[in-house]
């Protein structure tokens, strides 16, 4: 190890004295320690754009870590006064977990999993630790039983009581807002179960109401009012109550004899609702999300936009209009196959591609196989129209093992591999995709012909995407 990064390890484990000796400590954030013999340097992540709290802006950039044999250091320019961090292969910490730190402090890693510096940090980083224990602690046994959605909401309520004494117990060692922000937090992770409560749509339940009961409770409760200074500085808030209203309104439709659109009745209850930048920046993130279920949102877009006031949620939805809309220039792509080749959107100029988004596991992607297959054949002899599939799995091995399975695509398409960011990737997110299957358009002149085209899950849909795919010719 080198004189330097022996210097700068001690000079972390002593946070106090080296925040008064750098002058620029108070706006850094510096995370260092020493690793037992049988880890590796951690990866350390930086979430970017979170306080923006337009969730899609958000980004996680790979920090430089020095590091040697046993050691590792990093010092990050703190551009926000509170900070948001991933942390891979460095226990105690989570790596599926976000981790919230103060701008100006430091903080020592020792090899038996402990975390030492300011005395600030350390109580901060130690009470999330500790709700992590309590997060994960218990879990739900018998998922298939009757009563699911309600047992669901009994462990997220038993996780945050629990959480309240760890927070009670931290309470005088952390500021008051912070503390609210880390509650806030907790509460966000806790009742994440609607997710559950959603997807599985009452199958599981005696009761078919009891979903929509459990929905309800969460969208009105009164623990999701705080201040606008605490929000705005979660990385999670407005994801959460958008998807919330969005699963709520889902399930509330599909029970009424006349069908109703569930995004524009979710997008109407955040208008009438809310007010201010909280109604700006959930309309616009609710729009954003609902394009890839509904085509019809798009053409409300530019005017939803038109009535905000908040200057980021009204670019921030144009951003997205501009991005999907037909006739736009389609975002260059870098993806990986599965021999390792690396191909670009320029790879093909003068082709048409139709582009299916999947990952291995989603029942919808192996379900619309069969009606790509048809499709594809139905093309086989138009060389100008290449199909190709972008996996959006986190682990390689998973989209390996789905290409071998043969459920999700057929010969003579090009598979490409998302490398493991999954959702996360610039092109998913350039698009809006957060679920799968998805499908992109684009011609031979490299513009989007449809970033919204119809998914071939009946033999209608099947029809209508075969005539889309005629017209791009």
């Amino acid at each position: 190890m080198t004189r330097t990064l022996l210097t700068l390890i001690f000079l972390c484990a002593q946070s106090h004295s080296f925040a008064r000796e750098n002058s620029d400590s108070t706006n850094r954030v510096t995370i260092c320690g020493r690793l037992s013999p049988a880890n590796k340097a951690p990866e350390i992540r930086l979430i970017e754009n979170y306080q923006t709290a337009v969730p899609h802006l958000q980004k996680e950039r790979s920090v430089k870590v020095i590091s040697s044999a046993d050691s590792f250091y990093v010092s990050i320019p703190a551009t926000d006064s509170i900070m948001y961090f991933r942390f891979l292969n460095l226990p105690p910490f989570r790596t599926q977990n976000t981790y919230a730190v103060k701008k100006g402090d430091s903080v020592y890693i020792t090899d038996q999993k402990k975390v030492n510096g300011s005395k600030n940090a350390v109580n901060i980083l130690n009470c999330q630790l500790q709700l992590d224990k309590v997060y994960y602690s218990a879990s739900m046994q018998g998922r298939d039983t009757l009563t699911f959605s309600q047992n669901l909401l009994a462990l997220a309520d038993h996780k945050f009581e629990k959480g309240g004494l760890v927070l009670q117990a931290y309470a005088p060692t952390i500021e008051k807002n912070f503390l609210k922000l880390l509650e806030l937090n907790f509460y966000l992770r806790s009742y994440s179960i609607f997710y559950s409560v959603w997807k599985r749509d009452g199958r599981a339940d005696k009761d078919k109401l009891d979903p929509v009961r459990v929905m309800n409770t969460l969208v009105y409760d009164k623990r999701l009012d705080v201040e606008q200074k605490i929000w705005e500085v979660s990385d999670k808030y407005i994801e959460y109550r958008v998807f919330l209203l969005m699963g709520y309104f889902e399930l509330t439709s599909k029970g009424t004899a006349i069908r109703t659109n569930p995004y524009r009745k979710a997008f109407d209850f955040i208008q009438t609702t809310y007010d201010g930048m909280l109604k700006d920046r959930m309309g616009s993130y609710l729009l954003i999300k609902s394009i890839q279920r509904d085509p019809g949102i798009l053409p409300i877009l530019p005017i939803a936009a038109e009535t905000m006031t908040d200057s980021l949620a009204k670019q921030t939805l144009m951003s997205a209009y501009h991005a999907v809309r037909p006739g736009k220039k389609a975002l260059n792509f870098d993806l990986e196959d599965e021999n390792g080749k690396t191909h670009r959107l320029d790879d093909y100029k003068g082709k048409n591609l139709v582009i299916k988004f999947w990952f291995t596991g989603c029942t919808g992607c192996a379900q619309i196989k069969n009606s790509m297959s048809v499709i594809q054949q139905k093309f086989k002899d138009d060389k100008s129209i290449v199909f190709l599939n972008v996996n959006m799995s986190t682990q390689k091995t998973h989209w390996i093992e789905g290409l071998k399975s043969g459920k999700y695509t057929s010969s003579g398409e090009v598979n490409l591999y998302t490398g493991g960011l999954g959702i996360r990737h610039p092109l998913v997110k350039y698009y809006q995709f957060a679920s799968a299957p998805q499908l992109l358009l684009i011609n031979r002149r490299g513009i989007v012909y449809s970033a919204n085209p119809p998914i071939p899950f009946t033999e209608q849909k099947t029809v209508e995407l075969i005539n889309m795919i005629k017209e791009m010719r």
